[in-house]
């Protein structure tokens, strides 16, 4: 019951008599009983607009000052006959101020708009947003303003404003504000200022949106870029349109159909139609007139002139048919004539020709035989006084009425007018809707005609042998017969039929659930055991609806208390069961089923389900494809996987039970666990995908489905890897071609040997013809490998760390990548693996290991690196692979596998990167400063970087290689510009879950654990080193594990069993990968399962375990 409102308060005002009196009129006129209520709604729900003259004073003065500002320049050039820039530069701020003012009118736009949205809250607004501007109208404006007064051009429209309406009921206004979110994002792009709110005061919830006519990029007008500079099909208003259909096609909503009949509407136009004022909806009307009067299309042409309409015809042009008011003429001399097809469909040529028709169609009567002629009779003169003194009595008090509410007659006529065009409109649409049941009226009598020829057709359209592949939804070869002349009261099952039918049949047993048996609505339904079977007749059964039949099932798993339900289908039926018969008696054991005989009269297809207990509810669950893969339609299957991992949500209901599962297409997939517990959090299964048995070059179906839970299908559609081979059409042979010229057509044939594409295959060409340009060492067009030999080296007095160094290229035009030994030969004894190289973004040297893969490395052409040299005669060998700047994605596997134990610490200053540090742990390393193991720092040119690294001894290291047993670590920086400074954590390898990076700060005693989100921030004061404020902290476990080993970093248990490698203690999601040291994948796997076991070959092997977002590496040995 609503609350009753308390209303303690009380206003007083006092009125005039005339006031008063103004008020009572208003007051009957309401209908309202109570005056108080009266007062109370006049008082709510009235808008009260405030005009402010404050923008108009400023302009005047702004115009004022201007002028004499003017009159003095002119003074002035007439007695000195020059011109200065500065008078000029002054007149120009004058009038961008007055710009800036006029453009503040667009606040009484954002006012008028939040007044009707605010003021009304309860029954209008439903929340509003905006881009790159205020929520308060007043600002908003002024932001709008701001931007409109940095354009290019000098529009007079301030704002745009669209509407999009949604069909009652459809959505919800929460909703619709992500919809128009949507809309804006995609049909602005983040160019353009707006503000949107929903409104629902109008019986449907629509949404307003009002954006800048400014663009924020460019300064351009909206009009400019989207209607001045293109065709008509692409105006803004169509493309609005077009994607507005688009966004609620995707949401599942309706649009409007065969819009291509409308035309769109300015908003003063839209105004001037809704008040009825508007000169093409007056000319509509007129036109009407004049088809209602005319005999023919000749005759509307002479008669317009009698409606004063102009109108020009001229039959042999595209555009034939022209109008105008006359009065419209009279007004502006240079009014141009109006396109009948700007006017609409309903008044081109043709329609005008055949709406004529149409009236004197309604007029005419042509018999089909001859009539005799009746003489029309002179009207009854008392039936015509009647008739007159009945129209004046209606006449009298329709003026009554209309002096009464104060309307004068052009209003009633712009009204009439208004009202006849909106009829107009209506009986436009009723045209199209009849245009389009004729359309599918003749589509229909095509298909009917295309079924029965289908058959032939296809044979037609094949030339010699065609084949296709049908699966058979009839089962074959049963575990059991029993014929129904057999049947006992001991048997599994027995058929009693009708006295005086003689059946003959077999009752047939399957081992397995069927095809496709979960119907819509019962998927809750439980299969009573993991069989199906099948009730075919050897002669004609004729049962019909009023026999009835008695199946009596025995079963061990029928349970008294069970609610037992038999599920029937025509043999053979591809849809899931559409008959369900529940059990008339059901007792330990056995239960028994009246039938109609109807539901039996056919080859038939049975199997028993459990329906959920009464009173419980259902669980309702989700299936998902697990791993990242979710949402994904199209799944392509690697060449190595051989499954999908799939996992169970619960959704609500009781979460413990056992969901069984199903997969549709048993021919090529098939589950690892036919069922998933519920309640013991075992949620996820994979789906066993057999590729030889997949259609090679298309999409193969998946679906999957839980039985006993409420759940949607999982449908989705996997594909093989694609495999394209590259064959010339004009070479020697399919793989090499010959030049003879200096430019050459090479083509090439593309063939699609397996899997699908869903865009056309592009070619690169990234070869080039060897050594077509050598500037010294480098061969820049080459796609052969380049030699950059007789590298320096000379010893120096101040250590080994300060020989050999050499200053080398990019041999290529090309960005290489030098950090992976694919890319780059060298010989370790003659040339260190590091290499420097400078970042003018940082304003430091860099620097990378070749022999350790760095996805930040990027060397473009003509760009130098240092390399150091440990003996005479060396070289460096640089391979085209190192234009392949990024790794495979099974490279990129091996690569984080085989990466040392492992930080790279990064400094910024506020969010900018300044240097970098990288810190490795490995079995044998020395804990000072060695060439070749460690890196030395390569201190910055600039007197203001700032420079981090890490002390390997006495030494300052950008790369430190230390023991395993290595604890701490010192570090150091070199200031150059002071300020708030943060140390983060880059990247980490070889860690587990359990190991910690702390950084202990000794200037302050703060201990600050790092990872990849969680950076240190702290102050430095004055510019030079700073050596012994920081230390890094590490805790981490050994992670070798050798000949029945074991190790328990993390919680796992990964040891070596003979041949075999034993991993226990998993999560339940593990991703399992092995590398031989060779870097090659020797075993993958998915497991659901918390123990896993591969046997492998003799040797060393890498073990990645990827489980919940974090990895696990590390070494077995099997002898």
């Amino acid at each position: 019951m609503k609350e009753k409102i308390k209303r303690t308060r009380s206003v007083q005002v006092r009125l005039s008599q005339e006031e008063y009196d103004f008020l009572e009129q208003k007051f009957q006129l309401s209908g309202y009983k109570s005056k108080s209520e009266f007062m109370r709604i006049a008082f709510f729900d009235t808008l009260i607009v405030k005009f402010s003259t404050e923008d108009m004073q400023e302009l005047l003065r702004l115009v004022r000052s201007i002028s004499n500002n003017v009159n003095q320049i002119a003074v002035r050039v007439n007695s000195t006959d020059k011109v200065y820039v500065e008078d000029m530069n002054n007149i120009k701020d004058g009038v961008e101020k007055i710009w800036l003012i006029k453009s503040f009118r667009a606040c009484r736009i954002f006012r008028a708009f939040q007044l009707d949205a605010g003021g009304r809250k309860e029954q209008i607004s439903k929340g509003d947003t905006m881009y790159l501007c205020s929520r308060i109208p007043d600002k908003a404006a002024k932001e709008f303003a701001e931007v409109t007064a940095t354009g290019t051009g000098r529009s007079k429209v301030l704002a745009q404003h669209f509407i999009m309406a949604f069909k009652p009921g459809e959505v919800t206004p929460e909703r619709a504000m992500e919809i128009g979110k949507e809309m804006c994002e995609k049909y602005l792009k983040d160019q353009y200022q707006y503000f949107l709110a929903v409104h629902t005061d109008k019986g449907h919830v629509h949404l307003h949106c009002i954006f800048n006519n400014t663009n924020i990029i460019n300064g351009l007008t909206f009009e400019t870029l989207e209607n001045r500079r293109y065709t008509e099909k692409d105006r803004s208003y169509n493309k609005l349109r077009t994607l507005a259909d688009e966004v609620c096609k995707r949401h599942h909503l309706s649009v409007v159909e065969r819009p291509e009949m409308g035309k769109g509407k300015s908003h003063w136009e839209w105004d001037m139609n809704r008040q009825g004022l508007s000169w093409k909806a007056k000319l509509k009307y007129t036109i009407d007139q004049v088809i209602k009067e005319s005999e023919d299309f000749d005759d509307f042409l002479r008669k317009c002139a009698d409606f004063r309409v102009l109108v020009e015809y001229n039959p042999d042009h595209k555009i034939d048919l022209k109008f105008m008011l006359a009065e419209q003429k009279e007004r502006n001399p240079r009014a141009k004539m109006t396109r009948a097809r700007t006017l609409g469909w309903f008044y081109e040529t043709e329609q005008i020709k055949s709406r004529i028709a149409q009236y004197q169609g309604v007029l005419v009567y042509v018999p089909r035989s001859k009539i005799r002629v009746i003489t029309k009779k002179p009207p009854n003169k008392f039936v015509q006084d009647a008739i007159d003194r009945g129209n004046m009595k209606l006449a009298s008090i329709a003026k009554n009425v209309i002096a009464e509410y104060g309307v004068e007659p052009d209003q009633i006529k712009q009204a009439a007018i208004s009202e006849y065009a909106h009829s107009r409109g209506l009986l436009s649409e009723l045209n199209n809707m009849k245009t389009e049941i004729e359309d599918l009226q003749v589509k229909l009598k095509v298909l009917r005609k295309y079924r029965k020829l289908k058959v032939y057709g296809e044979e037609l359209k094949h030339y010699g042998t065609l084949t296709q592949n049908y699966r058979s939804t009839v089962p074959f070869n049963p575990e059991s017969r029993l014929h129904l002349n057999q049947m006992s009261e001991t048997s599994a099952v027995q058929l009693i039929y009708p006295e005086g039918k003689n059946v003959l049949g077999e009752w047939n047993t399957f081992d397995g659930t069927s095809y496709n048996y979960v119907a819509a609505g019962r998927q809750s339904d439980l299969p009573l055991s993991k069989t199906h079977y099948t009730l075919v007749y050897a002669n004609d059964p004729q049962l019909t609806a009023t026999d009835r039949i008695t199946l009596r099932y025995r079963h061990a798993g029928i349970m008294e208390q069970d609610h037992l339900v038999m599920a029937i289908r025509a043999l053979g039926s591809e849809s899931p069961f559409e008959h369900f018969v529940e059990a008339q008696t059901v007792e330990n054991g056995k239960a028994e089923f009246s039938i109609e005989g109807a539901l039996l009269n056919r080859a038939s297809e049975v199997m028993f389900f459990v329906s959920p207990e009464s009173g419980k509810r259902p669980v309702k669950v989700e299936l998902a494809l697990a791993d990242g893969m979710s949402g994904n339609s199209n799944i392509m299957l690697e060449e190595t996987a051989k499954g999908l991992p799939l996992q169970v949500k619960v959704l609500s209901g009781n979460a413990d039970d056992v969901v069984m599962l199903e997969v549709k297409e048993t021919a090529y997939a098939s589950l690892d666990k036919d069922s998933v517990d519920m309640r013991n959090g075992d949620n996820r299964f994979t789906i066993m995908i057999d590729q030889s048995k997949l259609d090679k070059m298309a999409l193969n179906p998946i679906t999957v489905q839980a039985v006993g839970a409420e759940s949607a299908p999982l449908e989705f559609k996997v594909y093989l890897e694609p495999k394209v081979e590259l064959k010339l059409k004009n070479g020697t042979d399919d793989y090499t071609f010959v030049a003879t010229a200096p430019t050459a057509d090479l083509e090439v044939e593309a063939e699609l040997l397996q899997g699908y594409l869903e865009e056309e295959v592009q070619l690169t060409t990234i070869t080039d013809v060897d050594n077509a340009m050598n500037i010294g060492n480098g061969t820049l067009l080459s796609n052969s490998s380049v030699t950059i030999g007789h590298l320096e080296h000379f010893e120096s007095p101040y250590g080994k760390a300060q020989e050999g160094w050499n200053l080398i290229g990019n041999p290529y035009l090309a960005d290489i990548n030098i950090t992976k030994h694919q890319n780059v030969i060298f010989d370790e004894h003659k040339v260190t693996k590091f290499v420097y190289q400078y970042n003018k973004e940082l304003d430091n040297y860099i620097t990378f290991d070749m022999t350790n893969y760095d996805e930040e490395q990027k060397i473009i052409p003509f760009q130098s690196y240092f390399v150091q040299t440990l003996a005479p005669e060396a070289e460096l060998t640089v391979t085209p692979v190192a234009k392949e700047v990024t790794l495979n994605r099974r490279t990129f596997d091996y690569y984080t596998a085989n990466e040392y134990t492992s930080v790279r610490l990064k400094l910024y200053a506020e969010d900018k990167e300044q240097d970098r540090t990288d810190i490795i742990w490995e079995e044998g390393a020395s804990a000072d400063f060695v060439v070749n193991e460690d890196a030395p720092k390569f201190w910055s040119l600039s007197a203001t970087a700032n420079q981090l690294f890490s002390a390997a001894g006495e030494s300052a290291a950008s790369v430190n290689t230390l023991p395993m047993d290595t604890e701490e670590v010192k570090l150091g920086l070199r200031i150059g510009t002071p300020g708030k400074l943060s140390l983060r954590l880059s990247r980490i390898t070889g860690f587990t879950g359990d190991d910690e990076v702390i950084l202990w700060d000794k200037h302050t005693g703060a201990e600050w654990k790092l990872d990849q989100e969680n950076a240190y921030e702290f102050d430095i004061t004055q510019t030079g080193d700073v050596k012994d404020r920081f230390v890094l902290k590490v805790k981490r476990h050994d992670t070798s594990v050798g000949v029945e080993d074991r190790v328990e970093t993390a919680g796992y248990k990964v040891y070596v069993s003979g041949t075999t490698c034993m991993i226990e203690n998993l999560r339940g999601n593990a991703d399992i990968q092995i590398f031989n040291v060779q870097g090659q994948l020797v075993a993958r796997d998915k497991t659901a399962q918390h123990n896993y076991s591969v046997s492998l070959k003799p040797g060393i092997h890498v073990v990645k375990i990827s489980e919940n977002g974090k990895d696990y590496v590390t070494k077995i040995i099997l002898k």
